[in-house]
């Protein structure tokens, strides 16, 4: 009686840890459909996307700040040395993201956006030893299949478009960067004070670049409200979840699940903006969509220990 009672109660350890991980990959979809609608927001805006990019961290550093005034953390120096990095990256990555979208169509700027995992996945194995289901891998090069489906489908811009595409291709490396470093930041950082130091940085970063375009403060009343909503929704909530997420899943997990961010952008580009989708991209849509579902159910686990606190062993 007491080997049976031993036996039947041995698996249950493993139920939070399947609730942690549920809770990431949750928190992370949430992320992505907030994600989704700043492109749409980006380009109704009306101005340079350096500028929309600049006011958006400004505002989403003072948000920041205030969240830790709130919660009474203090910054020291030796935080802000730790995680500055991580401003250059994320204001380089928002930067040239913003400046994507008004110089090709939103579809390229996505699912060019969405090939991160081609970096994420095979540096996160060798840096953070993630160990990931041959299966899941499958599903996710399915995924990488259908973003390019979509984007050799997509009508072509010209001159401007490839510039536009180009910008976007670096601000891919830019995004990896930011979501391999902001993993090992995690393992000693809270996420209020990342994402407060990652703001100013990332502020400071593009300010010249803004106040170089001559057009700072070219921003209708209208443009304010669009440049407002990304800094609560996309600077404070979205970013706020991809680090929350964290410690909860594995970062090869978060980079292939925010491949279904590009589908879900076009489909607004195309309400709100009359973008136009052709056949073949819908396809490739409803590609990366079951592919994630799969990748999804295969890959999701808990980040497994490797005696380095709670992150060991295994970011965005």
């Amino acid at each position: 009686m007491t080997a049976d009672r031993a036996t039947s109660s041995a698996p249950r350890p493993a139920a939070p840890a399947r609730d942690e991980s549920a809770a990431g990959v949750l928190a992370i979809v949430t992320a992505v459909v907030i994600f989704s609608l700043a492109t749409t927001m980006i380009r109704k805006s009306g101005s340079p996307g350096v500028v929309v990019a600049f006011w958006r961290l400004v505002m989403g550093t003072v948000i920041w700040f205030v969240v830790l005034r709130v919660q009474r953390h203090r910054l020291n120096w030796a935080t802000v040395r730790r995680v500055a990095p991580l401003g250059v990256l994320f204001g380089a990555n928002l930067g040239l993201f913003f400046a994507a979208v008004n110089h090709t169509r939103i579809a390229n700027v996505e699912f060019i956006g969405a090939m991160s995992p081609v970096i994420v996945v095979p540096v996160a194995a060798v840096v953070f030893h993630e160990q990931i289901a041959t299966r899941a891998l499958a599903w996710g090069a399915l995924a990488v299949v259908g973003v390019a489906l979509i984007i050799f489908a997509a009508p072509g811009a010209g001159e401007r478009g490839l510039t536009g595409d180009l910008m976007a291709a670096a601000a891919v490396g830019a995004w990896a960067g930011y979501l391999l470093l902001s993993r090992r930041v995690r393992a000693t950082t809270g996420v209020s004070e990342v994402m407060a130091v990652t703001a100013l940085g990332a502020s400071l970063f593009l300010l010249p670049f803004a106040f170089a375009s001559g057009k700072a403060f070219d921003v209708t009343a209208e443009g304010w409200a669009y440049i407002a909503a990304l800094a609560l929704m996309t600077g404070t909530a979205g970013h706020g979840l991809v680090l929350w997420a964290q410690r909860r899943i594995p970062v090869s997990t978060i980079s292939v699940l925010t491949l279904a961010q590009p589908a879900l952008a076009t489909t607004w580009a195309y309400v709100f903006l009359d973008e136009s989708v052709r056949p073949l991209q819908v396809a490739g849509m409803v590609v990366v969509l079951l592919a994630l579902l799969a990748f999804t159910r295969s890959a999701t686990r808990p980040v497994a220990s490797e005696g380095h606190g709670e992150l060991g062993g295994t970011p965005g």
